[in-house]
């Protein structure tokens, strides 16, 4: 089971020490989303990011920042035109967000994972509520069992993210669990994130 991150829509103060402190306790992507940034906010802020973890970031726009980086690879939107796919190279990753099941089984696999969402109330963004029934989810992966790269997106929390592989999903994606409230520190993000691998990897090893 994976666990990725979503970066939070507004720059942060101290942002580049948060996601390294994410990084260091073993966050495998982090996915750069940032709407309505300009080129040198990203810039600056991958300036920022120790290189050696370089490697372990997705961008959702500014592709050519892939090359000039070394990144692990882009996150494909409604934005992304085929000239701009066609320059990533095939063995970088290449993920996706899906919102039905007909997305998911139209993406085969050629993404390294897709998200599904909302799958969860949204902690993020209220008022944006689940978008999918539990059984429905478990007929879907049961019937479709080739399917072994989707990611649940959506208010996944420690509380819920035991579920996700009986569910049926590979993983989760998280935003609002790591980066709700004001004040952030390392140490606050660090913690959050480790509590939630652990009841992921504790799932895991139950065999649940």
């Amino acid at each position: 089971m994976r666990l990725v991150v979503i970066t939070h829509p507004k720059h942060l103060p101290g942002e580049d020490r948060l996601l390294e402190a994410l990084f260091e306790q073993g966050l495998e992507y982090l996915h750069l989303r940032k709407p309505g940034s300009s080129m040198p906010q990203i810039v600056g802020l991958l300036q920022r990011i120790p290189e050696i973890y370089h490697k372990r970031i997705i961008l959702h726009d500014n592709y050519k920042l892939v090359h000039e980086f070394g990144l692990g690879g882009i996150h494909v939107t409604g934005n992304t035109i085929a000239e701009e796919l066609e320059a990533i190279p095939l063995h970088l990753h290449r993920s996706k967000s899906c919102h039905s099941f007909d997305e998911v089984l139209q993406c085969g696999s050629e993404y390294s994972y897709v998200f599904l969402s909302p799958i969860y109330d949204s902690i993020s963004k209220k008022g944006y509520s689940s978008g999918f029934d539990k059984g429905e989810l478990q007929k879907f992966f049961t019937k479709n069992s080739q399917i072994t790269n989707c990611m649940a997106l959506g208010g996944v929390r420690k509380d819920n993210v035991k579920e996700l592989k009986f569910l049926g999903f590979n993983g989760g994606a998280l935003l609002g669990s790591i980066w709700h409230g004001n004040n952030l520190t390392s140490e606050i993000v660090s913690a959050r994130f480790k509590e939630i691998a652990v009841n992921i990897n504790h799932n895991c090893e139950d065999g649940v």
